[in-house]
């Protein structure tokens, strides 16, 4: 990971992936709060997998976004059926 790639913006820390404007960077406790914002939530109808990751990666940042999208997808109790 380039350090270049990170910025302070008023207080937060912020990633630049690609040419895309920078993204919040979240601790690992923030995630499961994502998650549901943008799956769990009842007007978020429950992506997939690459839907889901797509859409967290345009407003936040963590390195393992992807994977963690994959577990929680697979473990929720309401996409299993």
């Amino acid at each position: 990971m380039e350090a270049s790639k990170f910025v302070v913006e008023e207080g937060l820390l912020k990633y630049k992936e690609k040419k895309v404007d920078f993204t919040l960077v979240v601790q690992k406790h923030q995630v499961q709060a994502i998650m549901y914002m943008m799956h769990d939530h009842p007007l978020e109808a429950h992506r997939g997998v690459d839907t889901i990751a797509q859409k967290i990666r345009k407003r936040y940042y963590w390195e393992t976004v992807y994977q963690d999208c994959k577990e929680h997808v697979k473990t929720y109790r309401k996409c299993q059926f």
